[in-house]
């Protein structure tokens, strides 16, 4: 969860949290700190915490293959999240692809993806649970995105430092 008393109770009770897909970089970075103050209240050392999160993921090897996974991705996102006005997408203007996917999706070249996923384990993100097929999308760009991923994005990840609590 994304409230206060979601993240005390991930921190008194549980091993780790899991941030989900509808908050942006701001809400992931301001609950991550709020899971480690509590994880300190509970006594527990935040170093040892374990922090995963879950995103909308598009390897893209063409302009082309980014431009049909983006509108996949966007009327999923509609359907999935805006329409039933989740609480991370409240106020985020519908009608406006960017708006939606900011912080949100990781679309664009294996660079792209991968710099995303930097940002988010210089927060301390140590798990990715990466979405990378969606209702009705093309099976056939799916793959090429996985195994683009697989490829080209995945030795990196493995890679990366995550960061250290603040």
């Amino acid at each position: 969860g994304w409230s206060r008393p979601a993240l005390r109770r991930a921190a008194r009770f549980g091993d780790g949290w899991i941030g989900g897909v509808t908050a942006d970089y701001a809400k992931v970075r301001e609950c991550i700190a709020i899971y480690r103050e509590e994880l300190v209240a509970a006594g527990k050392d935040p170093a040892q915490a374990q922090i995963a999160l879950e995103r909308e993921c598009f390897v893209a090897a063409t302009p082309e293959d980014r431009a049909a996974a983006a509108e996949a991705l966007y009327r999923m996102y509609l359907a999935e999240h805006v329409s039933w006005e989740h609480s991370n997408v409240q106020g985020t203007e519908p009608t406006h692809f960017a708006a939606i996917a900011r912080d949100r999706f990781l679309l664009g070249s294996p660079a792209e993806v991968l710099a995303e996923l930097e940002r988010y384990a210089a927060l301390g993100v140590g798990h990715f649970i990466l979405r990378m097929h969606y209702r009705a999308f093309d099976p056939q760009l799916a793959e090429r995105s996985m195994r683009l991923f697989a490829r080209e994005v995945l030795p990196a990840l493995r890679q990366l430092p995550v960061g250290a609590p603040a």
